[in-house]
């Protein structure tokens, strides 16, 4: 296995980029998006069925190693914007560990019905009322990706993340901005590897992502 699988990955895709050390040396998160690369491949072995979890997971590893390009270019803005999705998969993931009915209900739900009832904000508050585990992008970090990263509005200013509030068109490598892409793409990360190998009964290695957690 490869030490550092996502900054690897992106590497691969973009020849000529450089993934900066908090996100090269990040070794719960690269090992992270190594076995969601896994899980969803069926590299260590295939569930079978409908791989429609696996489709899920799969989906993640390309937004990461998409944001990882992103902010390797000095996009941080738009590497942010695409951890909004990749949250919105993890609180999928985890209201289906909380609820298999749920997860039932999502695969025959018609598309209208499937909006209207698997809503991001109906998927948060859902997996607020087991109380069983923290929502893995809660209401301030949904609405702080939003707001800054996503939707426009009258204060908007592209790729701020200097000391010096400047703003930047086209790529422009800013240690704030990826900053705070590596903490955030880590937080969200960590949690729907885990969820994945939980989901997928792959108990060995939802406790190795347990143990780096405490490294």
């Amino acid at each position: 296995m490869q030490k550092f699988f996502a900054a690897a990955l992106a590497q691969e895709r973009l020849r000529k980029s450089t993934v900066t050390a908090s996100i090269g040396d990040n070794l719960a998160l690269n090992r992270a998006v190594e076995i969601l690369f896994m899980l969803s491949t069926c590299k260590n072995g295939c569930a079978g069925g409908d791989h429609i979890l696996e489709g899920l997971l799969g989906r993640i590893v390309n937004q990461v190693v998409v944001g990882i390009m992103a902010d390797a270019a000095g996009f941080h803005d738009e590497a942010l914007s695409l951890l909004r999705s990749v949250g919105e998969i993890t609180n999928l993931l985890a209201l289906f560990r909380l609820d298999a009915k749920a997860f039932a209900q999502w695969l025959s739900a018609s598309e209208p019905d499937r909006r209207r009832t698997f809503s991001p904000v109906k998927v948060r508050l859902a997996i607020d009322k087991h109380r069983a585990v923290t929502v893995p992008m809660d209401q301030e970090l949904y609405n702080r990706l939003c707001e800054r990263y996503v939707h426009v509005t009258p204060s908007t200013s592209p790729n701020s993340h200097g000391p010096d509030g400047l703003s930047h068109v086209g790529g422009y490598a800013q240690e704030l901005g990826s900053d705070e892409f590596n903490q955030t793409l880590t937080y969200i990360v960590l949690q729907g590897a885990m969820l994945g190998a939980s989901l997928l009964q792959k108990k060995d290695l939802q406790q190795e992502l347990a143990d780096l957690l405490t490294i």
